[in-house]
């Protein structure tokens, strides 16, 4: 009869980042023509959860959420909102023994289409499937 070790450890984090601009730059706010900091969005909400069921298996899920932010629009046009985005993201990995580890990875799997920077997208859904060797 096979003895099954079940180690269930959980990990959880969860952080929310707020930005107001009046409170940030109230001295100097008459002072400035816009109300808003570029690259920086007002919300930024993280969420990590990870899980290792026992001494093989380990697998992870995190979310993040940015809220829509002004960049810089270009020579002499006014600069632009880029929207919200929410990434998920998934990790699964599997130890053979103590040399030998299967892993894969999900980035972005709600394929959601965004720009961090003015003009460049970002990756779409991105799967990938590995083995690490020690």
């Amino acid at each position: 009869m096979k003895k099954i070790s079940l180690v269930l450890l959980l990990m959880m984090s969860l952080m929310n980042v707020f930005i107001d601009l009046k409170w940030l730059l109230k001295p100097v706010l008459e002072n400035i023509t816009y109300h808003y900091l570029l690259k920086r969005p007002k919300h930024v909400f993280n969420f990590q959860y990870q899980l290792k069921l026992n001494k093989k298996w380990d697998a992870a899920v995190s979310a993040r959420y940015i809220s829509k932010r002004y960049d810089v629009g270009g020579y002499g046009t006014e600069d632009v909102v880029l929207d919200y985005y929410t990434l998920l993201n998934a990790h699964i990995s599997y130890q053979f023994s103590r040399r030998l580890q299967i892993y894969g990875d999900a980035q972005n799997i709600l394929n959601d289409h965004f720009q961090e920077i003015n003009g460049y997208n970002t990756m779409g859904r991105n799967l990938q499937i590995g083995i690490i060797w020690r």
